[in-house]
């Protein structure tokens, strides 16, 4: 048991990096633009001085070959067919195309903060461990890679200033046409403001201000002040702290975002303890739709349950607030309504299930408030039968719903049962394992008919479920030890 679920925290990290680089660096999920070569130089140059590599013997003609391949982007779509999902006859060295048709090229807050927040995760860890061999430190080759990983995240915030941002200082949707984008976000976008998104941007600024905080990093980009971030965060903090009544008001969906955001971001920004009081107010409004043992409302003031992903997603964000507020009825009122989703658990599947003789049905983003809801909430738990009990579970649910599955395109090591291991094994440099990547996504999601023992993968690629997924398996895998 316990191999097996190092084994899935290991498998989650490299589906992290998987997905995020796929998106990110090897697909047409975006409007693409080029690092000029200049600033590879530059990169490659300081890299070799910090290192204490002679740039005599580093193989430029292989870097400048990985250069080639990489086509970044700047604005993420929102929804894509994917051309082949023949997964036997794919040749897993072909980026991954979209077909026009059924693609949804809008461009929202949401999944660019999304995105931002994920290529932060590599940077982050690629800085400190290997992904070749995570046991390893990160070769020369991992580090540039993390060098621009970093120069995206910093692109795509620029995107996203330039075209999302409104004059009142919020951000909106806007459709990935260039004509429309040279026009005022005013003009092009009748979209009210989204709240929800606001708080995924939120955190990508205070990541990205806390990555760049970094004397390390801001080496490298001297022309990046972190407190320009800083600031960009704070800003919309207090545009949202203006919309307090609104945000209260806000689906219990929404709402368990933005107290998850503001919570992350609390922990990393220097705001002012008076302000405290908005994330109580959030949390304690949270608390309120929490009735009979365990359930969660859908809105306030209503008597209609919330979704099964509503209440992942209540146990995450109580979890995220208790761990800056520091207040124990947080904690405790997500174990109630963790300890009530005990009845929906499926032992023979190893999902959960609302309804025993129906048909199952799970998207990827609703997997990832699954799996971040029960290891967010383990290492809170007091009763070591209960966390014992939480461990398998979410093994299991690892392995039914994603594993199991196939909802994972995945490199041909991970996808073959007879090629799995106690723990995964290693590629032998960076560039196979980026080879890898250009042919790998998750889906959308599954059916699951139990009574015809058929499954059935919704074969789009969402960017937002995609991103959902791939932080929470990162999450994951930063969790083993915990």
């Amino acid at each position: 048991m316990v191999s097996s679920l190092s084994r899935n925290f290991n498998d989650g990290l490299f589906y992290s990096f998987i997905n995020t680089l796929s998106i990110s660096l090897f697909s047409d999920f975006g409007i693409k633009y080029t690092i000029p070569s200049d600033i590879i130089s530059s990169f490659i140059s300081k890299l070799s001085l910090e290192t204490k590599v002679d740039e005599e013997i580093i193989d430029k003609d292989k870097l400048l070959l990985l250069m080639k391949n990489i086509e970044p982007i700047t604005g993420v779509y929102s929804t894509c067919n994917i051309t082949d999902l023949n997964q036997e006859k794919k040749d897993l060295k072909s980026p991954i195309t979209i077909s026009d048709k059924n693609t949804n090229k809008l461009i929202t807050p949401k999944n660019q903060g999304l995105l931002i927040i994920n290529q932060l995760n590599l940077v982050n860890y690629l800085h400190h461990n290997s992904i070749i061999n995570p046991n390893e430190k990160p070769s020369f080759e991992e580090k540039l890679l993390s060098l621009i990983l970093l120069y995206s995240a910093i692109e795509q915030v620029n995107f996203t200033k330039k075209y999302l941002k409104t004059s009142e200082g919020f951000y909106k949707n806007r459709i990935c046409d260039l004509e429309l984008l040279e026009s005022s976000i005013e003009e092009t976008s009748k979209d009210p403001i989204n709240l929800e998104d606001q708080g995924y941007m939120l955190l990508a600024f205070s990541k990205l201000y806390n990555t760049i905080e970094n004397k390390y990093f801001s080496n490298f980009f001297p022309g990046d002040n972190s407190e320009d971030y800083q600031s960009l965060a704070n800003d919309l903090f207090f545009r949202l702290k203006s919309e307090e009544y609104s945000l209260i008001d806000l689906d219990t969906h929404s709402l368990t975002s933005i107290i998850s955001c503001i919570s992350l971001s609390y922990n990393i920004l220097n705001i002012q303890e008076s302000y405290d009081y908005i994330l109580l107010s959030l949390s304690d409004e949270l608390y309120s739709r929490e009735v009979n043992n365990g359930f969660l409302l859908r809105y306030k003031n209503s008597d209609i349950p919330a979704s099964l992903a509503t209440h992942f997603k209540g146990i995450d964000a109580l979890v995220d607030s208790y761990s800056y507020l520091d207040f124990h009825f947080l904690v405790d009122t997500a174990e109630k309504i963790y300890d009530n989703l005990q009845k929906l658990w499926d032992e023979e599947l190893g999902l959960f299930r609302i309804k025993k003789n129906s048909k199952l049905k799970y998207t990827s983003k609703n997997i990832a408030f699954g799996l971040r809801a029960l290891s967010k909430l383990n290492p809170y738990i007091e009763s070591q039968e209960k966390k014992d009990r939480i461990t398998k579970q979410l093994h299991e649910f690892f392995e039914a719903s994603i594993k199991s599955t196939g909802l994972q395109i995945s490199p041909e090591y991970i996808f073959h049962d007879e090629l799995r291991r106690e723990t995964t094994p290693s590629y032998k440099n960076i560039y196979d394992f980026l080879e890898d990547c250009k042919g790998s996504m998750i889906l959308k999601g599954f059916k699951l008919y139990h009574k015809k023992n058929k499954m059935i993968l919704d074969k789009t690629f969402d960017s937002e479920h995609t991103l959902f997924i791939s932080d929470a398996m990162f999450q994951l895998y930063k969790k083993k030890n915990v």
